[in-house]
């Protein structure tokens, strides 16, 4: 009994997230933080972000716009647009990090279709849509911190923004911006300019809380 809490304490001390081998009481946080995360953000996302037609960025922006614009449901695209973003991180990451992607990408799917994350929302009174941003921002910024420091990711762009990082030597925040500001430019054409600026805004607020946070 001692040898077995001395190697599970030991086991704890030593976690690297980069290390591909799989590690059971490890991954067993890893897990309980990716699905913990996955919940907490579908609930910003409809909270702060839908009664204002904004967006977040990569693909869950795209599956909100296409929520907004065409009443598909998020977990749809997320589900159709992840499937070849695995497929292509398969082929040039480990394999443990494409299984957390994967689990994030499921959660995220089932998360979004839950009746009450769906009719989740709060008032933040006068100046509403402006607190939003910042909240709404400062919230999904620092609840995907601990993901990250996990090795792992909730899918989407994450996989993508990790492979051109480590290929083109480019941080991944920049990457980030670059295709965040078509999504945004798209969501602009759609509901006008008011929406699109608020997403560019909560953006950068986000990419502010997830530097604080000491997500790279």
């Amino acid at each position: 009994m001692k040898k077995s809490a001395e190697k599970t304490a030991k086991s704890i001390k030593a976690f690297n997230p980069y290390d591909p081998a799989f590690n059971p009481v490890q991954d067993a946080i890893t897990l309980c933080i990716v699905v913990l995360t996955c919940l907490v953000q579908c609930l910003i996302l409809n909270a702060f972000y839908t009664p204002y037609h904004m967006l977040s960025g990569g693909i869950t922006g795209i599956a909100i716009l296409l929520d907004y614009t065409a009443s598909i449901p998020r977990w749809v695209t997320l589900v159709v647009l992840n499937i070849p973003v695995l497929i292509i991180g398969a082929k040039r990451v480990n394999v443990k990090f494409i299984v957390f992607s994967a689990i994030g990408t499921i959660c995220y799917s089932v998360m979004f279709s839950l009746p009450f994350v769906r009719d989740f929302t709060v008032d933040l009174g006068e100046n509403s849509e402006l607190l939003s941003v910042i909240v709404g921002a400062a919230l999904i910024g620092a609840s995907g911190v601990p993901v990250v420091k996990r090795g792992a990711t909730l899918g989407g762009m994450d996989i993508l923004n990790v492979i051109l990082s480590r290929r083109l030597s480019v941080p991944m925040g920049n990457i980030c911006i670059c295709y965040n500001i078509v999504i945004m430019a798209a969501l602009g054409v759609f509901f006008g300019l008011k929406p699109a600026l608020l997403s560019l805004m909560q953006h950068c607020f986000f990419r502010r809380a997830e530097l604080h946070n000491g997500r790279v």
